[in-house]
């Protein structure tokens, strides 16, 4: 797992708490690879709209680090352009039901 972000920060006029999260290889693995086209139309999306959707992450994890379950994209897209996104917490069992819970919303 790689680390991605942490801290606090402040911005118009709200103090937001921000989540470390994190990519983990197996999850990424069986998500679907987007095509050039694909990734440049969602870039070109999250630039001039922001990012609507948010990141989900893996919130109870046991090695902690909170991985990305949906959105890997998308928070790299916005990491790179500096645009804010919402995060969501989910609750899971074990990585088997985090992976059945990809397969299903990919």
């Amino acid at each position: 797992m790689s680390r991605i972000d942490a801290g606090r920060r402040e911005k118009w006029g709200m103090v937001m708490t921000l989540v470390v999260l994190s990519i983990d290889s197996e999850f990424r693995s069986i998500c679907p690879t987007q095509t050039e086209a694909e990734f440049a139309l969602l870039r070109e999306s999250i630039i001039t709209e922001g990012c609507r959707e948010p990141i989900y992450f893996w919130e109870n994890a046991p090695e902690g680090g909170n991985p990305i379950v949906d959105g890997m994209t998308r928070h790299e897209l916005c990491q790179g352009e500096g645009i804010p996104f919402e995060s969501k917490g989910l609750i899971f069992a074990d990585r088997r039901e985090v992976r059945l819970w990809i397969l299903r919303n990919q």
